[in-house]
């Protein structure tokens, strides 16, 4: 290659791959729960049901058998797709519940114990988002700068240069693991939230509300910054 140094490649070790089995699962199974409790709402929408007062936590023990009562009171088509659904809500939860296990269990092992704990003081980052982080980058110390990590994450914007311009920013690579991106953007949207610090400098970025989904994936590049700040310090 004419002498130039060609670039490392980084292959994740039968350790790290094993590990990110139990996370990915875990991470897999909420999103079924999701996209089974979404369905729930389009059919009692579809068929103009009602949640009766009193009843406002949804997916609680009671809201829960409140929907099984509704079956009977459906016609017969609606009625088994909703029995069907509310099976396999059940059989996703119980299965969410045991993995969930394997994976606390892991997060406690000497490879993570650390990180995890330094991550979880961080607002809007949980037990599932650290994981996914650590599991998914593996080694942290292979990135050498933060510019080299938002690269990897995704989230930096795809730049064109032609004879007329040059420099122009388009909209992000989505490279790298999209399991990643999935959960800084829910941490990231908990942390406008519920942070003074991260509210502040979401506001001032969004008057009228305005560039609400840019000034997010720019908050999701400022976490996963910090996050590899903090796990590699606590490594």
């Amino acid at each position: 290659m004419a002498g130039n140094r060609l670039p490392a490649v980084w292959v994740p070790s039968a350790q790290v791959r094993d590990d990110r089995e139990v996370v990915r699962r875990r991470l897999g199974l909420k999103e079924e729960q999701t996209r089974v409790k979404n369905e729930v709402a389009g059919l009692l929408r579809r068929y103009r049901v009602k949640t009766p007062e009193g009843l406002k936590t949804r997916w609680s023990k009671a809201w829960q058998g409140w929907l099984r009562s509704v079956v009977t009171t459906l016609e017969r088509g609606a009625g088994s797709h909703l029995s069907s659904l509310l099976r396999e809500y059940e059989f996703y939860a119980g299965e969410c519940l045991r993995v969930e296990q394997e994976m606390i269990q892991l997060s406690e092992g000497e490879r993570y114990a650390k990180p995890v704990e330094a991550l979880l003081e961080l607002c809007g980052v949980g037990l599932l988002t650290a994981m996914v982080f650590l599991t998914e980058l593996g080694e942290l110390s292979r990135f050498r700068n933060r510019r080299a990590l938002g690269s990897y994450l995704g989230l930096t914007p795809r730049s064109w240069e032609s004879g007329e311009a040059s420099d122009r920013k388009g909209h992000i690579s989505k490279l790298g693991p999209p399991r990643l991106r999935k959960v800084l953007d829910q941490a990231s949207w908990a942390r406008v939230t519920h942070d003074p610090e991260s509210r502040s400098w979401f506001k001032r970025r969004t008057p009228g509300g305005k560039n609400k989904k840019k000034m997010i994936t720019a908050q999701m590049r400022r976490l996963g910054i910090l996050m590899w700040h903090t796990a590699l310090e606590a490594a």
